[in-house]
């Protein structure tokens, strides 16, 4: 546990996922990021929409 050695310098801090990427591997990502959080016993930031970004091209982002 990461938390416990270093004395729970990130317990009760807040945590937030975007995820920004190319083809695949979104959902990994967030999955591990979030397991982090809790591993460390952080809070977790929601959202009510899409924490995603897949651009349409190469550089391209709205």
């Amino acid at each position: 546990m990461a938390s416990l050695n270093n004395n729970g310098t990130l317990a009760g801090k807040n945590g937030g996922v975007i995820v920004v990427g190319g083809e695949a591997g979104h959902v990994a990502t967030i999955n591990d990021l979030t397991n982090f959080f809790l591993v460390n016993s952080m809070m977790i930031i929601g959202s009510s929409y899409w924490n995603i970004e897949v651009p349409s091209k190469k550089g391209y982002r709205e």
